[in-house]
């Protein structure tokens, strides 16, 4: 592998089962109020905020995350669906982490505070890795899916950190 090589992949999220029932039951709600606003028309501004609040939670819930991996760093950049905006929602160095590990091999110690952070598609059948960072007083538990280009990558910049 090429040092200056950057590699590249996509994930597209998929909505939970919890969240599709969260949604619909958010649209039932906003039809509910719809119903009522049109009869009493005070209602209406409500109603027309519960909708926004309903096109912004499903924009929520159908996202891309993107992977860059480039001399060691790993991107993660969030993409919305039907648009080229990029947000980038981590940045971290493989060198600076603890242990890159398939998500059931992760352990930690039970007096650390963890925090989970999730950047995988929610497929059951995906293969899932754990990329742990130490913080100052917790672990970030960094939840990826990545290919096996990418596992490559990471093995070669950091071979006494990653399990395959």
């Amino acid at each position: 592998m090429k040092e200056f090589e950057t590699i590249e992949m996509t994930v597209a999220r998929r909505p939970s089962k919890e969240a599709k029932r969260y949604y619909i039951m958010m649209v039932l709600m906003c039809a509910a109020i719809t119903v009522f606003a049109v009869r009493t028309l005070i209602l209406i501004p409500g109603a027309v905020a519960a909708w926004i609040l309903v096109a912004v939670s499903w924009r929520r819930l159908t996202r891309d995350y993107d992977y860059e991996f480039y001399r060691g760093d790993l991107e993660i950049y969030e993409v919305r669906k039907k648009k080229k905006k990029r947000h980038c929602r981590l940045d971290i160095n493989l060198e600076k982490t603890v242990k890159v590990c398939h998500y059931a091999d992760f352990k930690v110690a039970p007096n650390l505070k963890v925090k989970v952070e999730d950047y995988a598609s929610g497929n059951p059948d995906a293969r899932v890795y754990v990329v742990a960072v130490r913080e100052q007083d917790y672990v970030r538990k960094i939840i990826i899916e990545p290919s096996d280009e990418l596992l490559e990558a990471f093995q070669a910049y950091a071979p006494d950190k990653v399990q395959l």
